[in-house]
């Protein structure tokens, strides 16, 4: 990093399985690589608490003070497991300060950030704000179409070991893509349940077994077509505004967009029809939705930034466990 922004204490923030072990795996083999078998040490929560309580109990902590504090870069992982073991948690602190004041830099990964960690106190909480605080996200959807494809092939060619065939259509990997926005881990799974229900079950491998790993995915529950409340309710979050809001007669941008959004989805995701839509939406003349479902498909085909962007709302709404229910 510049001069200017270098931070000591770089904290990594996302739920499960979106990949901060294997970022925290990455750095380590990058510096082992540049700088040194011993520049950097990687360790989880579960490693650092038990080689601490190992030295406890030996009444010598030192083989852990020295593994630790020699290493320019430490990375923990799965920081918040520590936080729930206060002497760990003070214990792991004393180290972080002195790596610090070395000139040393660690990185932490956590599933939530510092701020909810209650076990954390204001010094230390301040120590953690003090650095850099990153979040890593669920991957977008064309990042789930690849590691889709990714662990469709892999599963593919190990599918010829036992003389089996298994191949997932490019239709199949969007269908996946578009109704599960979850974590790298989840989608390996999605394909995983394609396999075992197909191939290792003797069954054919079609829509069928593909719409089935979605639902045991999302609960097991079947995905029902959204209701207009439910396309209403995420839309508006979604730009800052209310249900009330969509429901006005007001023409503001701000307003009007977000509105004609939800009118859209509504015609592509249920089966009301545009006077229906229309009552819904303030009892608006069926003509209005009209407008508004045309305006907004053409804007779709001419802008691929539209495009997306109503793609990844549509996932929202139909990954909504109002669906299911």
């Amino acid at each position: 990093m510049g001069g200017g922004v270098a931070a000591n204490v770089v904290t990594i923030v996302g739920p499960h399985g979106v990949g901060k072990t294997h970022l925290l795996k990455g750095i380590e083999h990058a510096l082992k690589a540049a700088k040194g078998e011993h520049s950097v040490l990687y360790m989880s929560s579960e490693d650092f608490t038990v080689a601490f309580v190992d030295g406890v109990k030996r009444k010598d902590t030192s083989d852990l003070r020295t593994l630790v504090r020699r290493a320019k870069v430490v990375l923990l992982d799965d920081f918040q497991f520590i936080c729930s073991k206060p002497g760990t948690l003070v214990e792991f602190f004393s180290h972080m300060r002195a790596i610090v004041a070395n000139g040393g830099v660690v990185v932490l990964a956590a599933d939530q950030t510092p701020a909810l960690i209650d076990q954390l106190d204001e010094r230390m909480r301040d120590e953690i704000h003090g650095g850099v605080i990153a979040q890593m996200e669920l991957p977008e959807r064309n990042l789930r179409r690849e590691i889709l494809r990714a662990k469709a092939d892999a599963v593919s060619e190990a599918a010829v070991a036992i003389d089996a065939e298994f191949h997932l259509t490019d239709e199949w990997i969007d269908l996946l893509a578009d109704r599960l926005p979850a974590s790298g881990r989840a989608l390996c799974g999605a394909v995983r349940n394609v396999y075992c229900g197909t191939v290792l079950a003797g069954k054919p491998l079609d829509k069928a077994a593909v719409e089935k790993s979605i639902q045991l995915q999302m609960g097991g529950a079947p995905a029902r077509a959204p209701k207009i409340d439910t396309i209403k309710d995420i839309t508006a979050r979604a730009y800052g505004v209310t249900k009330a809001d969509l429901e006005s007669a007001c023409r503001k941008r701000q307003f009007a967009l977000p509105r004609q959004y939800a009118m859209y989805l509504s015609r592509q995701l249920t089966k009301c029809s545009y006077p229906q839509i229309g009552r819904m939406f303030g009892d608006r003349d069926h003509t209005t939705v009209l407008f508004a479902f045309r305006k907004i498909s053409a804007a779709v085909a001419a802008n691929d930034g539209m495009a997306e962007e109503l793609r990844q709302l549509e996932q929202r709404i139909m990954a909504d466990p109002r669906n299911t229910r």
